[in-house]
This record gives structure tokens, C-alpha cells and sequence, in this order.
């Protein structure tokens, strides 16, 4: 078991963490990790990314609503970026069937934390919704300058791998993102302990790397070491008395 003061520790891990690694605190609000530090990872391979996001999926000027089964014919062009769309949406509340019309907003913003990973980003998503009883709805989800990791879910974390962009480009019809990593990049990298073992390095080596200031430890020895402490603690107060 991986201890920390002689306590368990969450011992989080991602894929890739594009060669510098991330504190708990940037990603999910904790109190900030020791053995979760903000520093480069010469093992890890980078794993670079390119996303390209097309910003009209249907053209809504060309939909014929007179034609027999149009609705099921809707298509649109990118599916691996609007199921993942759709199925968050659905989360938020939006039930019925979902057909993505554009992405007619998405911004990141420049503004880092200390492991230059992304913090903020814009998104604007239109699209049309079939209730049961067939009645359609036009719908818009603006999110303004909010954290990023609001974002990434909704475009979808098999496509939006990670925080750590390097490079936004906004076209006349399409977005481009270009990132490191795979995955929020606290802890052990996967990739990189792979590599790691590769060159010699024993899982003790490995586990230091990703998780330093640790110990590894059986959970028997922790609970005579706890044991120990309560019985002294019990002494102690005995001999106040």
C-alpha cells in the first residue's frame, strides 16, 4: 500500500500527462497534495493530440421538414464529437432526441495554471430537440468564460484529451486544438511507468517518481503501527491520572 504519513493515499494516475505532471488541487478543488507536485516528467512520451472541430454538424437551412422521415435522416458531420455532445446534454437535463446544429462558439483561453494546463474557455452548442409527443425545440447552451473543465466533457475526453493545449486556432468554418497528454495528469503516468519499467527501473523507483515523499507499506505493519499509538495514548492518559 502507498502511504503518506502512515495514511493510504488516493494514489491517482492518467494516461498520458503530456510530460509535466499535475497538482490534485488544479483539477478537482482538494487541499493540495505534497506527493502530487506540479514538475516535468521525462518519462512520459507526450503523446501529442490534434482536435479539429467543424462548427456547423447540420445545415439548418437545408433541412426539409416536409419529407418523410426527415428527422431520423439528420446526420451530422462529425459523430464522434456530437454523441459525446448529446449524451451530456441529455445530463443536463435536455431529454428527447438531440441533433447538434452547430458549434458556433468555442474559445480557450490563454490563461494558465503553474503546470500550463488550460483554465477557462467559451462554448456556444445549437441544436434541436424532439420531445415524445414530436413536438421540436430550438436550443442554445452558452457557457462564457468558465473553467474548462466544463468544456472538455461536452466535446468529449476521447477527442478533448487533456488541459494541457498548446495551441488554439479558430477558422472560418472549423476550430483547431492542439494539446499533450491523455487524462488530468495527477499522479502516475501510464505511459510513463511503462517506460520507466522498460529501462530497469523497479515499480519502488517507479512509485517514488510519480508519488514522491511516500512509502510503500503492508497493511498489517500499519495496523501495529496505529495499534501501537493508541496503546501509548492509553498509557499516557493512565499515568496522568
Amino acid at each position: 500500500m502507498i502511504t503518506f504519513e502512515n495514511k493510504p493515499i488516493n494514489a491517482y494516475y492518467s494516461a498520458s500527462n503530456g510530460g509535466v505532471t499535475e497538482n490534485n488541487k488544479n483539477v478537482w478543488g482538494e487541499t493540495a497534495k505534497a506527493y502530487f507536485p506540479v514538475k516535468k516528467d521525462p518519462y512520459d512520451p507526450i503523446q501529442p493530440w490534434t482536435l479539429t472541430l467543424q462548427k456547423e454538424q447540420l445545415f439548418l437551412e437545408k433541412i426539409d421538414a416536409s419529407r418523410l422521415g426527415w428527422w431520423d435522416k439528420l446526420k451530422e458531420k462529425e459523430a464522434s464529437i456530437t454523441e459525446p455532445m448529446k449524451q451530456r446534454l441529455k445530463k443536463q437535463g435536455y431529454d428527447g432526441d438531440i441533433k447538434i446544429l452547430s458549434i458556433s462558439q468555442l474559445d480557450i483561453s490563454p490563461e494558465q495554471n503553474e503546470s500550463n494546463r488550460a483554465k477557462k474557455g467559451s462554448i456556444k452548442i445549437e441544436f434541436l430537440r424532439q420531445l415524445i409527443e414530436g413536438t421540436i425545440l430550438y436550443e442554445v447552451v452558452e457557457l462564457n468564460d468558465t473553467d474548462i473543465d466544463k468544456i472538455r466533457p461536452l466535446i468529449g475526453g476521447s477527442s478533448f484529451k487533456s488541459y494541457l493545449i498548446d495551441t488554439f486556432e479558430e477558422h472560418d468554418r472549423y476550430y483547431v486544438i492542439r494539446g499533450r497528454g491523455f487524462g488530468h495528469g495527477v499522479g502516475m503516468s501510464q505511459w510513463g511507468a511503462s517506460i520507466m519499467g522498460d529501462k530497469g527501473y523497479t515499480y519502488r523507483e517507479i512509485i517514488d517518481h510519480y508519488y514522491p515523499g511516500t512509502t510503500i507499506k503492508k497493511i498489517a505493519d500499519i495496523q501495529k503501527e496505529e495499534e501501537k499509538k493508541v496503546k501509548t495514548s492509553k498509557r499516557g492518559e493512565y499515568e496522568k491520572q
